[in-house]
């Protein structure tokens, strides 16, 4: 069994709607997902996709543990439940901290650590979807201080998605296409 790539240690999730979790397992297998005590089961089907919808849970400011079993066990370690937000755009949203005015200062007094950020690397090539989207997710202090800031006591998770240099806005691809390229993920993000 195993988790979508889009999930991964140090993840934020969007609080205040359903925890979708999906990934592939060996067809018929059962397949439980654990997270801030909520829990979920799936069946694989014939085709080993399975999806598990957690209710919607509020954020809280703690780090949670997100557990995934199947045959085997894929634990999720500092889990934050908060807003996540998809960003996209041009080449300047690749510009980093250390190319800017008193970068050195502000990277070694950043602190962060519930600004997450799933940057997903490179440019997009071609015009189908990938299985599963490039990237990590990192929490945000040092060299991965990206300027954002924490407001209130929810914390936020960023996801740059493929910036590409001169092109319009209209050529970007759909949140479905970039992290839900399978049919089945990608009718979840359309409920």
């Amino acid at each position: 069994m195993r988790v979508s790539k889009v999930f991964g240690d140090h993840m934020a999730v969007q609080q205040n709607q359903p925890v979708r979790v999906w990934g592939l397992a060996d067809p018929g297998e059962d397949v439980t997902v654990a997270l801030a005590g909520k829990h979920g089961t799936a069946k694989a089907g014939a085709d080993g996709r399975w999806r598990i919808d957690l209710p919607s849970m509020k954020a809280d400011g703690k780090a949670h543990i997100m557990t995934i079993k199947g045959n085997n066990t894929v634990t999720l370690k500092d889990v934050l439940l908060g807003e996540v937000w998809i960003c996209s755009g041009q080449s300047n949203m690749e510009w980093q901290v250390q190319g800017s005015m008193n970068a050195k200062e502000e990277i070694a007094t950043a602190n962060h650590p519930k600004i997450r950020l799933f940057d997903v690397p490179g440019h997009v090539a071609g015009t189908q979807p990938r299985d599963d989207p490039r990237g990590q997710w990192q929490g945000c202090s040092g060299p991965l201080y990206k300027g954002m800031k924490k407001e209130g006591d929810i914390h936020h998770g960023l996801s740059t998605g493929q910036p590409t240099g001169g092109q319009p806005r209209t050529v970007k691809l759909s949140c479905e296409k970039i992290f839900c390229p399978d049919p089945l993920a990608a009718a979840v993000v359309r409920r």
